[in-house]
Parts: C-alpha cells; structure tokens; sequence
C-alpha cells in the first residue's frame, strides 16, 4: 500500500540536497560504507548514458517533504537494449510503500523509452542491492527480479608491507597528459571491451571521465609501450566521502589492461604503484569493486595484491 500524500514526480534541481540526504541515510542505516554529496549526485546523474535529467530521474515527495529519488538509463550491451535504474528512501520512512513507487517509475518510464527502441530487440530490465540491504532484495524479488550477477568491494591497509611488483622490461609509466586523454580513455575502453555487459563508449563518456568530481589524474598511473597505452590504473581518494566517514581510503577505481600487454605482470605492477601512490597521499586503505565473474580472473589477482572481501552486491535483472 502507497503511503497517503506521496506524490512521485520529475526531480528538480532543488531536490537534489534532500535526496543526497536519503541516499546518506539509507546507506548508514544499512551500515553501508558509502556516502555521496550533491556535487557528486549532479555529475553522476548528468553523464548517465541514454538519460535525460529532466524526464528520467524521480523525486519521492510526503507530505511536502523529498523523501528520496530514482533514476533510470539505458545502453546497448552485449546486444542487449539493457534499462537500469537506482534510488534511495530515507530510513525513517521505510515502510510505506515509497520504494515500490519509485521502482513502478522507473518501469513506466522505461516502457516509454523502449516504444522508441527496435520491436524486436532484445531488452532487460537491472538494478544492484547491496547484500547488507534485505529490504531492497526482497522489494526487487517482489517484482520478478532474479540475481545473474555478484560484486564484491575488496580493500586493504597500507600500513603493512606492500607487494613488489616492478612494471615488465620494456614499459614506462609516465605522468598524465591533457594531449594523452583520447589515448587513454581509448585504452580503458578496448580494455574493457571483452568484460561482460560492455557497451560502446560515447563523446558524452569521454568528457565524463576526466570530469567526475573525483578526478585527479596525478595519482593515476598509467604504462607506455612507446606511444602507446598498455594499461592503466585510475585511482581516486573522495575526501568529502571520507570526511562524512571519518576515514582515510582511497578508491582503484579501474584497472584496465590491453590484450598484447596482458599475462606480464603489467596489471600487478599497476596495483602496487597505485597502493604506494594512496599511501604516500596519507590513505590508510585502498578498495575497489570487482565482478566476481571477472573473466581475466581479477578476484584471484587482487587477493594476491593483499587485498580482501569486505563487501558484497548483487545484480537483478528481469525480462522487460
């Protein structure tokens, strides 16, 4: 039952700082280590693919109050016209039908964006909830979703003895250029080319990656073969996250490695030069999210690195 005087309607922007709010809540209620700001939602939301702000993102309203927010975007992977969406309710509000409201949202507005797509093209419908939040599972499950994939967020301390690993004969890492852009976010793009729902890249990705409010690609490292790419780590350390958290972590947010450089220790020595570049920042952890089906066996990789399960998300999807 839908809670009286809620109203679900097309987000503004002053609905953001309430909805950072309920996302804030929700995840510290769940006692999930992961917090946003406003700034941070308003770049996510605007460089979503296939999304338009004005018409695919959701406020939650009761009683005159934003109470949380939902979103919706598609991509073409893997052949597969996929539509996901995601969103938060403010915990002292949980109960009353809001989350369903907000998902059936979605769902409407997803049924209009595919009337645009090929009759007969593959479709699906996604979202991810973290294990440590059974109400949005069971809210998912509800609703004809069933789980096809697990993510996993694995850190570790810096303050023990970091793994060796030199960059393999041949390689350089070099300080990043604004004349280096294009080849690198061409290289994180082949790089990710093979990995399971893939997409194409767009212009509107390009600009994206070198303007989240995280980035600072002083701390990245990234391999030379010549003049070209062979891999890279982009690396991150959110400090108003880390404030709200009152932690030191910094993020590999992704570590992406060409085919003719791969099985040479390159993905390795990235990681270590990464690890040593978030402690010599005063981090006193690193993390970062695999797909535990990972084909390049990432998982097995990283626990090498030192680094350990802390973390756990799960992928729904269901037909469209």
């Amino acid at each position: 039952m839908t809670a009286p005087g809620l109203a679900i309607r097309a987000c503004a922007d002053e609905d953001l700082p309430a909805i950072v709010e309920a996302y804030n809540a929700e995840k510290a209620a769940d006692g999930i280590p992961l917090r946003t700001t406003v700034g941070q939602l308003a770049a996510e939301l605007a460089h979503l693919p296939h999304s338009d702000p004005r018409t695919d993102v959701f406020a939650a309203e009761l009683d005159g109050r934003v109470v949380g927010g939902a979103w919706t975007y598609w991509a073409v992977r893997d052949g597969v016209y996929r539509h996901d969406h995601d969103g938060c309710v403010h915990p002292d509000v949980r109960g009353r039908g809001i989350g369903r409201a907000l998902l059936r949202a979605c769902h409407a507005r997803i049924g209009e964006i595919a009337a645009g797509h090929p009759p007969d093209a593959a479709r699906s419908v996604a979202a991810v909830a973290a294990d440590r939040s059974p109400r949005a599972e069971r809210l998912l499950r509800s609703e004809g979703y069933r789980p096809i994939r697990c993510y996993i967020l694995m850190g570790r301390t810096l303050d023990e003895p970091l793994p060796d690993a030199p960059i393999p004969a041949g390689l350089e890492l070099r300080p990043v250029r604004e004349a280096d852009h294009r080849a690198i976010f061409a290289a994180d793009a082949e790089a990710f080319r093979d990995m399971w729902g893939a997409r194409e890249r767009t212009e509107e990705d390009f600009i994206a990656y070198f303007s989240d409010t995280w980035c600072d690609t002083s701390m990245w490292k990234v391999a030379w073969d010549g003049d070209e790419v062979a891999g890279l780590s982009k690396n991150a350390i959110p400090s108003e996250d880390n404030e709200a958290l009152g932690v030191r972590r910094g993020w590999l947010e992704r570590i992406a490695v060409r085919r003719p450089w791969r099985n040479r220790g390159l993905a390795g020595a990235l990681i270590a030069a990464s690890l040593r570049e978030l402690r010599d920042r005063g981090m006193e952890r690193a993390v970062l999210d695999v797909d535990t089906d990972n084909p390049s066996g990432a998982v097995r990789l990283y626990e090498r690195m030192g680094l350990v399960e802390e973390d756990r998300a799960t992928m729904f999807q269901r037909p469209f």
